[in-house]
């Protein structure tokens, strides 16, 4: 009982740091620091109808240009959410079960 207070204490000590970090980086630097490409961007928002055949340019951005993109991001985050899940159990709720 006590190591699973103990990781979860450290867990979540682990977890505030990080976004304390994130937090002050962020506000240090300004902002994201994103600069857009205005070539891209002219080159999407001229051509995304002909070759996607979306008439809105953020549907065709998702849907066309960045599908894999964007499966690849949805899969990355279940397959964390299941390790999380995974490792969260203690060998505590395997011999209630």
């Amino acid at each position: 009982m006590k190591t699973n207070a103990r990781r979860r204490a450290t867990l979540l000590i682990i977890m505030a740091v990080i976004c304390a970090i994130v937090l002050i980086a962020y506000l240090k630097g300004g902002g994201t620091g994103i600069t857009v490409q205005h070539e891209a961007l002219d080159y999407v928002m001229q051509n995304h109808v002909h070759e996607t055949g979306a008439t809105n340019a953020v549907t065709a951005i998702y849907l066309n240009y960045r599908l894999w993109d964007t499966l690849f991001e949805a899969m990355v985050l279940l397959l964390s959410a299941m390790a999380v899940i995974s490792f969260s159990w203690s060998h505590d709720d395997e011999a209630k079960l």
